[in-house]
């Protein structure tokens, strides 16, 4: 059965600041294509996951300020966000736990096409065989946020670059595992890696597609997912 199908949309891009309406439209106005639309889904988003100046959490002028500055600093490594206190495999779990408290149990798959936007860099709109290539070759138009991978558990770390962002193919995984099952993501799983038998790689995807499946079930809620994330780090075993 193919789910991918797109509800209503819960995040209003509209912007008070007036910084995102100048991404992406060109010079003089215009319409807003694809990339456009995810650029300004991103920004919307990224307030979601990272912890402000303000009142519970909320950012301050300040905050967008300091964000537009250093954008493309942020999403290649978060810890540079000014308000990032820790950084590690914790810290992505604290994210995703962020950014799913936004959500309804009914925006399910809505949140799953957000958060695969973030941390995966998968256009929210994409159809789901550009969101494979995304997978299997790596993001191309969307830098996924950069987390850190300490605290996850060597077994899972790539093993030709260990520092390699480890948070983006899990959540690549996740999305294929939620939107399309085992049959489809296992093979894109192994077979991304058959050049380098990256066993870390394998690992890690085959746990993130486990994962989307339970997810996916009627009997697993945010928490259940996020304590999933938490249990591959080092201090779960």
């Amino acid at each position: 059965m193919n789910r991918y199908t797109y509800p209503q949309n819960p995040i209003k891009l509209s912007d008070p600041t007036g910084h995102i309406a100048i991404e992406g439209t060109g010079e003089g106005g215009g319409s807003c294509n694809s990339i456009c639309m995810n650029n300004i889904r991103r920004d919307l988003l990224i307030r979601r996951v990272l912890i402000g100046g303000g009142k519970n959490g909320n950012w301050t002028p300040a905050d967008e300020k300091f964000y537009y500055q250093h954008k493309n600093s942020i999403w290649s490594d978060v810890s540079y966000w000014k308000q990032e206190e820790n950084s590690g495999w914790n810290s992505y779990a604290d994210h995703v736990e962020r950014l799913a408290s936004h959500y309804s149990p009914e925006q399910e798959s809505q949140f799953m096409r957000d958060f695969s936007l973030v941390f995966g860099g998968i256009p929210a709109d994409s159809h789901w065989t550009l969101a494979a290539i995304s997978v299997a070759k790596g993001p191309k138009e969307f830098m996924p946020l950069g987390e850190q991978n300490n605290g996850l558990q060597e077994k899972y770390l790539d093993s030709d670059n260990p520092s390699s962002n480890q948070s983006h193919h899990y959540s690549g995984l996740l999305f294929l595992g939620y939107f399309f099952g085992s049959n489809l993501s296992r093979p894109i799983n192994t077979l991304r890696e058959i050049d380098t038998s990256n066993q870390g790689d394998i690992l890690l995807g085959e746990a993130a597609i486990s994962d989307a499946i339970d997810f996916r079930s009627d009997f697993e809620s945010y928490e259940d997912l996020i304590d999933k994330i938490r249990a591959l780090a080092v201090d779960s075993d």
